[in-house]
């Protein structure tokens, strides 16, 4: 009678079991797709910050240049090359940050969405 009983159990927590993890699952799946698209946008806005410091450094790389080429005629020319030069360096530090943040985030997107795709996706 007990190893009836035992059978019985050990068949239901079977049958049980992977109605269970579905909906858990289902459940997974539905949070981690929800946090996606949000994600994309945030890459997104990332890609366009970065773009618009790339288009900072190539602005003011060229002011550099333009003021270099006079550094020699005084004094006020020098200075204002070396302010352009500092301006450049400096743009060039904000575009490395929003870089490597696109970098980052893209990395972390990538590896969730191959979580999601492994736990959520149908495989041939």
């Amino acid at each position: 009678m007990l190893r009836k009983v035992s059978v019985v159990v050990f068949v239901a927590s079977m049958l049980w079991a992977p109605a269970h993890a579905s909906a858990q699952s289902l459940e997974a799946c539905r949070a981690m797709a929800a946090t996606l698209v949000p994600r994309k946008a945030e890459i997104d806005a990332a890609q366009a910050a970065r773009d618009a410091a790339l288009a900072s450094v190539d602005a003011r790389g060229e002011l550099w240049e333009e003021a270099e080429v006079y550094r020699l005629v005084s004094a006020g020319h020098a200075e204002a090359a070396d302010r352009a030069r500092a301006d450049y360096d400096e743009a060039r530090k904000t575009l490395a940050r929003h870089d490597m943040a696109l970098q980052a985030n893209v990395r972390a997107f990538n590896d969730d969405t191959d979580r999601y795709n492994s736990l959520c996706t149908v495989q041939d």
